[in-house]
């Protein structure tokens, strides 16, 4: 185990998917004068290699050895750490959605870095999978909703938002003392961030410089959604060529996911378009029969009452 006073972490945050992550890593965590930011996935990060091993080796060939090799020498220079990657929820839900890795990526995180504290953000499904569903259209998917929601049943995929689990899997590794939840619809305040900081023994010196109206990874607008599933079908896109990080040969997907997209979304909020409709007959009551019993527990071990904020 790397000592976690030696490596100065002073907390982990965990995700999730789609609950304000680019957010806390691009605005807040980096204008926080006192702690040293990284994002494990982002460009240039130090432990690009370490967390690609924590996060996707499988347990049958993973090693606790190799993992502290990777990690411990490109950390131990820094202080006061805040690592920040929703892969530590379960890795890339646009290919492995299930969450089974969340139990075993928990577990190489405690004993890597020890007792640390843990900072966790959930999110209203009912919001929570459409957001996800755009966002595998700008990855790649050509798919309805109503089939990208069956797809995530007949994959088990939809057992990542349920909440519970995943937070008492860290309580259980961590400590209930340890382990902060919060609810993403509180996020953008700034008594919820200057409580996450104290919670985490962490000064808030920079915390008035946060903009909380920056908006990260917005959805693809109505007329957006429509173009992108001809571009993607008529020339390939990440998905297509099995593409995560690296180049790949879609020049027209980059051209119109990263600089066509944006000028049409402007276009489409100026109108006032409304946003894509994610929806189909039945569909709340599916919501309830999967998430309802869920919610509960998780509002037991949160002490949020998440049917207030319009969970099922």
């Amino acid at each position: 185990m790397i000592d976690s006073n030696v490596m100065h972490i002073k907390f982990i945050h965990v995700g999730c998917h789609k609950c304000g992550s680019t957010f806390l890593q691009e605005e807040v965590f980096p204008k926080i004068k006192n702690i040293k930011s990284i994002v494990p996935f982002s460009k240039n990060s130090p432990i690009f290699e370490g967390t690609e091993y924590l996060v996707r080796c499988g347990e049958l060939y993973y090693s606790q050895d190799i993992a502290v090799r990777l990690l411990k020498s490109r950390l131990e220079k820094y202080k006061a750490i805040c690592l920040s990657s929703e892969a530590f929820s379960g890795a890339d839900t646009a290919i492995l959605g299930p969450g089974h890795q969340i139990k075993y990526i928990s577990e190489r995180l405690r004993n890597i870095f020890g007792e640390t504290k843990i900072l966790i953000v959930i999110r209203n499904q009912r919001k929570i999978l459409p957001s996800l569903y755009l966002d595998d259209v700008k990855y790649g998917y050509l798919v309805n909703f109503k089939q990208w929601i069956q797809w995530r049943l007949d994959t088990y995929g939809m057992n990542y938002f349920k909440y519970a689990p995943m937070v008492e899997c860290y309580i259980n590794f961590f400590g209930r003392q340890n382990v902060k939840t919060v609810v993403f619809e509180e996020l953008f305040k700034f008594e919820t961030l200057r409580d996450i900081l104290v919670n985490f023994e962490v000064s808030t010196d920079g915390i008035e410089n946060i903009d909380l109206n920056k908006k990260f990874n917005e959805a693809y607008s109505a007329p957006s959604l429509s173009v992108a599933r001809i571009i993607n079908r008529l020339f390939g896109s990440k998905l297509t060529y099995g593409s995560i990080y690296g180049p790949s040969p879609v020049n027209m997907y980059n051209l119109w996911r990263y600089h066509g997209a944006p000028v049409l979304d402007r276009i489409s909020q100026k109108l006032n378009i409304p946003p894509p409709k994610c929806d189909f007959e039945g569909y709340n009551k599916l919501l309830f029969e999967l998430f309802h019993e869920d919610n509960k527990k998780t509002s037991a071990l949160t002490g949020f009452d998440l049917s207030s904020y319009g969970y099922v």
